[in-house]
């Protein structure tokens, strides 16, 4: 993923940081301040797989974590990446992961 990409989500309207990882969990990037929630997007890649089989659903290709009064979190796992966006939390998740969608998908 290059940094334009990067660049056009981080602009999109409440989001607050972005990370990105590689499929063994290194950070790549990131403006997110919160060690642990870096952490929790890195260790993405590497559940979703066991996550997937466990439940026979098909291929897990993004999470979204709301609460009442935390920052959203959406987690898009690809080709191994992790990439995670953490956006306010009146922020509207579907608008949102649209936007991401259309941009990864450029």
């Amino acid at each position: 993923m290059n940094p334009d990409v990067l660049g056009k989500i981080t602009a999109l309207k409440g989001v607050l940081g972005v990370t990105l990882t590689d499929p063994y969990g290194e950070l790549l990037s990131s403006s997110i301040d919160n060690e642990k929630v870096n952490e929790f997007i890195a260790f993405m890649p590497g559940i979703t797989p066991v996550i997937e089989e466990g439940l026979g659903l098909g291929e897990i290709s993004q999470v979204v974590l709301k609460g009442p009064q935390v920052d959203n979190l959406t987690i898009v796992v690809d080709n191994g990446q992790s990439l995670g966006v953490q956006s306010e939390s009146r922020g509207s998740i579907q608008v949102l992961s649209q936007q991401i969608k259309e941009i990864l998908a450029a």
